[in-house]
């Protein structure tokens, strides 16, 4: 009895097996890699949001002293021209102190907005990195399953094939 078309049907078992657990294990190291770009990613994009945030404080620090200038300034001029500061040039005075708040506030709000949109893309990395990497950690099981599946598969059939004979032998 002849034993080497099972030990080449053993080997070609191993040889598959390993090849699952390989393949497995690549896909665990690509699921690893595209996490760390993505929190690399995430992490890019929370700093930019903490620029926009510090950016925004600048501008609304400039158009502060911007508008307290303009007051001034306008106090100075009327003044100057022997205006009182009654009617309708406080009225002017008034008017643009509120023009100058509401610019602040725009300033505010579209800071907000893009600070927002940059931590909520990312969270999305963050997220995205974390699916990529289960993915990984799957493929990786299922690596090991086909692996085992494989070669109880060639254990059963060298079993059916040779089990009766070696039992005959007393092997």
């Amino acid at each position: 009895m002849s034993f080497l078309p099972a030990a080449l049907a053993i080997g070609g078992s191993v040889v598959s097996a390993m090849g699952s657990i390989s393949q497995g294990e690549a896909a665990l190291a690509s699921g690893q890699g595209m996490k760390s770009a993505e929190d690399y990613n995430a992490a890019v994009l929370t700093q930019e949001a903490d620029q926009i945030g510090r950016s925004a404080e600048l501008d609304i620090s400039r158009q502060r002293k911007a508008a307290g200038k303009l007051k001034s300034k306008q106090r100075a001029l009327y003044g100057k021209a022997g205006v009182l500061l009654e009617g309708s040039p406080t009225e002017v005075i008034v008017d643009s102190a509120a023009e100058a708040e509401m610019d602040i506030s725009v300033t505010k709000y579209n800071a907000d907005i893009e600070k927002r949109s940059k931590l909520s893309d990312a969270a999305y990395r963050s997220y995205l990195g974390s699916s990529y990497l289960e993915q990984g950690e799957q493929a990786q099981t299922m690596g090991y399953f086909r692996a085992g599946s494989t070669l109880l598969g060639a254990a059963l059939d060298f079993s059916s094939e040779y089990g009766s004979k070696l039992t005959k032998k007393g092997v």
